[in-house]
């Protein structure tokens, strides 16, 4: 609405009143104006709903009665649209464990260019301000976009989320938009292998043949998006055994006689390294404890009581004619050997070393087998016992 009074313009007749557009740019071509409106010498002119973003070109009024009139109006900005993206990533990657900015361009402009530089934009994941990104000015900004990039500052791990969706929020302070970018993290070789299989403690027998696998060591990548080959070695193993670098398998490649070489063969621990195989993060360690466990492959012994034992000959019939101490020994270690008799001894059982009270009827020859044997009978040996009679 614009008014006209008659103090300021004395020469013009303020009964009657007809307007044209005089003046206009291109975008005025379609306005039409109405006749203004009279009274007690002011008259008033009703202007059409203009929009500073289409008529930006001042409009100029030529009014006419008497006189002709030209009035100028000049259209003021108002923050009345919604701002926009001009360009935006469909997807960005970043690396993990990286903290800086990421290069992608994120521009955005407004149709009320008053507005354009104070754009603002910020990083929004599930509607809620990320502690994860940030903000900063791009470097394509000028008098119809504003531009921004994206600022990792925390650190991100792929084994902990892969892909991130990421709002961003642009806004002129009283109208916003917003789009969608994911963001994928790119796996780094930064985790150590992990055992998937790993029998800690092992035992097999010690007649067990050579080339045979006693076990077996498997571990896989700790970076799930990065699989790297495992390589595997054997730390403060022995000569018997002998790990594969590439499978993980443990194999004896030498018997073990445990009898012959005593406790300190049979008992072994030793430590698995598992690496990747471009040596690219931390290897992984374990502690084994390998036992050879007892075969009975030996005949039990004992030592001989003497060379002969003294009977009295008015001995009757159940009385102990001896008692005399027979030591009786079984290489293998996990063996009781049980003594036996022949004839008319008998024998208690014990352990390794046993005491034999043997006794002989008076009617017993002048010679008598004493026997042992293993608890399990598979081994056994004989030895004679020589009978004086007194």
């Amino acid at each position: 609405m614009t008014d006209l009074e008659a103090k300021d313009y004395p020469n013009f007749f303020f009964s009657k009143l007809t307007s044209r557009i005089l003046r206009m740019g291109p975008s005025f071509s379609a306005i039409s104006m109405q006749a203004g409106n009279c009274s007690e010498g002011k008259c008033t002119i009703s202007v059409p709903m203009l929009d500073f973003e289409i008529n930006q070109t001042p409009l100029v009024i030529a009014l006419c009665s008497v006189e002709t009139v030209t009035v100028t109006v000049d259209l003021q900005d108002v923050n009345d649209n919604v701002p926009f993206f001009t360009s935006s990533p469909s997807r960005m990657n970043y690396p993990e464990n990286a903290i800086g900015i990421i290069e992608h361009q994120i521009c955005g402009s407004d149709l009320d260019k008053a507005d354009v530089p104070n754009l603002m934009c910020s990083v929004l994941i599930n509607e809620i301000p990320s502690q994860n990104f940030g903000m900063v000015s791009g470097q394509n900004s000028n008098g119809n976009e504003k531009c921004f990039q994206i600022e990792v500052l925390k650190a991100l791990d792929f084994e902990e989320q892969t892909t991130y969706l990421l709002e961003i929020f642009l806004s002129d302070g009283l109208f916003n938009a917003s789009t969608y970018v994911p963001l994928i993290v790119d796996d780094r070789p930064d985790q150590p292998p992990q055992w998937s299989r790993f029998p800690s403690i092992i035992s097999f027998p010690e007649d067990t043949q050579v080339g045979h696998v006693i076990a077996v060591f498997v571990a896989r990548d700790g970076d799930l998006g990065i699989n790297q080959p495992i390589r595997y070695e054997l730390r403060e193993g022995n000569e018997n055994i002998e790990l594969s670098p590439e499978t993980g398998n443990l194999t004896l490649v030498k018997q073990i006689d445990r009898d012959v070489n005593g406790a300190e063969s049979y008992v072994l621990e030793f430590e698995i390294f598992a690496i990747e195989d471009d040596n690219s993060s931390e290897g992984i360690t374990g502690d084994i404890l390998m036992t050879v466990t007892d075969v009975n492959d030996n005949i039990p012994t004992y030592s001989h009581p003497g060379p002969y034992a003294v009977l009295v000959s008015e001995g009757t019939v159940g009385n102990i004619i001896f008692d005399h101490f027979i030591e009786v020994a079984d290489r293998d270690f996990s063996t009781s050997p049980v003594p036996e008799t022949a004839g008319q001894l008998y024998g208690a059982s014990g352990s390794n070393t046993n005491r034999i009270e043997s006794s002989l009827h008076a009617k017993a020859k002048n010679q008598s087998h004493v026997g042992v044997a293993d608890e399990n009978r598979p081994k056994n040996g004989t030895s004679s016992l020589s009978l004086k009679e007194n």
